[in-house]
């Protein structure tokens, strides 16, 4: 209700029941949240099972008050660590270990899979789109790459990621 009233974003029903679903299937359990608001999706997966500990870093302060204020009346301080920050910026344990599930195939969401996946992670991408890259998503028609979403045009001077992105 207080998501509603004071319009902040919160993972739809949807979401959070297909979220919980693909966190039990996988036996998930220690998660990092970037995004915590008023740690309504938080409390969600840390009800999920007596041994599961969700970090989540949250850089609004406000929002982060109120996560501290909701965790602590659920009392979930044992297995929710809120994190006040940006997640650029926020130093995460080392010795911890987390799964990745990257919402959008996306440029972003598939570079960021892949390198994860490079650095021994494991990783579950998933996209209402049947395919991945996002809005720059190509088809060949007749021998041209069309652009399914309209056109995207992609420019760098940055020999790296030039190398990177036509491989």
């Amino acid at each position: 209700e207080y998501a509603i009233k004071n319009n902040v974003p919160i993972i739809t029903d949807d979401g959070l029941l297909c979220l919980l679903n693909i966190i039990k299937l996988s036996k998930s359990k220690s998660i990092l949240e970037v995004g915590t608001a008023i740690a309504y999706c938080a409390m969600h997966m840390a009800d999920l099972s007596d041994d599961m500990h969700i970090d989540t870093i949250e850089r609004k302060k406000d929002m982060y008050n109120i996560a501290l204020e909701n965790v602590r009346k659920a009392n979930m301080e044992n297995k929710i660590n809120l994190i006040f920050g940006d997640a650029l910026d926020v130093e995460i344990d080392e010795n911890m270990k987390y799964d990745y599930l990257v919402v959008g195939a996306g440029l972003y969401g598939a570079v960021f899979a892949q390198k994860a996946k490079e650095a021994g992670k494991t990783v579950l991408v998933i996209d209402k789109r049947p395919n991945i890259a996002g809005n720059v998503y190509t088809e060949e028609v007749e021998g041209i790459n069309v652009h399914i979403y309209g056109a995207h045009i992609f420019h760098t001077n940055n020999k790296e990621v030039w190398d990177y992105i036509t491989k």
